[in-house]
């Protein structure tokens, strides 16, 4: 999911133009994430370094973005917010990943970022078809 919304701040926001956006700390901590795994030869981009709470707030800057998922601002926080916490889980737990996440919540954000990212691939197609530049948004 997180490789989606790479793509699609970068095709809403030209020439990283996001990098503005993101609050100082927010930034400086990034750009030394990246410096940190250039060092360790991890190729990995800035906006790759970024949160994902710092992701979320750049699309939620999008009107596209959100008209073209039929996002609103609420809803796609609230996927986001859910989305975190389970992929946090999934890092951290030792051993259940839904011990700290009631199931139908689990279940439904599934579900949604599910549906995104059909969502997400369908433009990206449909887009190809048009013959529109979208090589920013291949993954």
């Amino acid at each position: 999911m997180e490789l989606h919304l790479n793509s699609w701040i970068n095709h809403h926001y030209e020439k990283s133009g996001w990098i503005t956006e993101v609050p100082g700390e927010r930034i400086r901590e990034a750009k030394r994430l990246h410096e940190e795994r250039k060092g360790n030869n991890q190729d990995l981009t800035l906006l790759e370094c970024l949160q994902l709470c710092d992701k979320r707030e750049l699309l939620l800057n999008s009107d596209e973005f959100l008209q073209k998922f039929k996002f609103t601002k609420n809803r796609f926080r609230s996927l986001l917010g859910r989305a975190e916490k389970i992929r946090n889980e999934l890092a951290h737990s030792q051993n259940s990943i839904i011990a700290n996440i009631e199931w139908d919540n689990f279940i439904e954000t599934i579900d949604r970022a599910e549906s995104f990212l059909i969502e997400s691939d369908g433009e990206v197609e449909r887009l190809a078809k048009e013959g529109a530049d979208f090589q920013d948004l291949l993954i």
